[in-house]
């Protein structure tokens, strides 16, 4: 059952050709984020040969569940500010679309920072999924495919400050999403 992954650089030819990929060995059903037309021009100018029928393109400026998105959102962080306006703006952004999917069940996961900041990448999974219950700690996490298997590598971006707890942590985190 390939997982449903959003990919807010969408219209990025880096994740257009790893998306191929995903789609010809069944791995995972890619939701492109971004404008179709550009997508679709992407993939059609650089011959990129993935299925249509095996993804799906979502424009968060003009998905319809972007409304829906932008009151829960707003219902879950007016306490820290966000007013209504400030929820439809920030569900118009990529990155904060593809973590309200996941945080409403439309996606499994989001794959995002190949063009993006750390920061950036990670604000709005803090801010529309949190951490799971009983995580202490985030995590930065890489998937490296070798010709010898996949290789994972953990925690080259978020936590600069390591001791015994956190490194523990960090591996924990790792071998709970590597198991999912």
């Amino acid at each position: 059952a390939p997982k449903r992954l959003v990919f807010p650089e969408g219209d990025d030819l880096r994740i257009l050709k790893a998306c191929a990929i995903l789609v010809d060995e069944a791995i995972a059903r890619p939701i492109l984020c971004g404008k179709e037309d550009v997508i679709r021009g992407l993939i059609k100018e650089h011959d990129i040969e993935m299925d249509e029928a095996g993804y799906d393109i979502v424009d968060p400026s003009q998905d319809p569940r972007s409304e829906r998105y932008a009151i829960i959102f707003h219902e879950r962080r007016q306490r820290k500010g966000v007013e209504l306006p400030d929820a439809r703006r920030l569900m118009r952004k990529p990155n904060y679309f593809g973590m309200m999917m996941v945080q409403q069940g439309d996606a499994d996961g989001v794959v995002s920072g190949i063009r993006s900041s750390y920061p950036i990448t990670i604000r709005p999974a803090l801010q529309t999924i949190g951490l799971r219950p009983g995580v202490r700690r985030l995590a930065g996490m890489y998937l490296l495919m070798h010709r010898s298997g996949m290789r994972f590598f953990a925690d080259t971006t978020v936590n600069t400050e390591m001791d015994a707890q956190a490194l523990a942590d960090i591996a924990e985190i790792v071998s709970d999403s590597v198991r999912d």
